[in-house]
């Protein structure tokens, strides 16, 4: 998940329906072009685990 899009999207929950008609059925969300990945290691892992931690980052 990424937060790129916060309050830009128009989005809503479908189960708000029945009160507010059928219109709230149709979801649309926003997107981003590009994605580059970023990675951390993260402290105090156990020696058997991997510390590294990759993540999307939206540009």
């Amino acid at each position: 998940n990424t937060t790129i899009c916060m309050g830009f999207c128009y989005s809503r929950d479908s189960n708000m329906r029945d009160i507010l008609g059928p219109r709230f059925l149709v979801q649309r969300g926003c997107t981003y072009d590009k994605v580059e990945y970023h990675t951390a290691i993260l402290p105090g892992c156990p020696i058997e685990a991997n510390p590294v931690f990759t993540y999307p980052v939206a540009l």
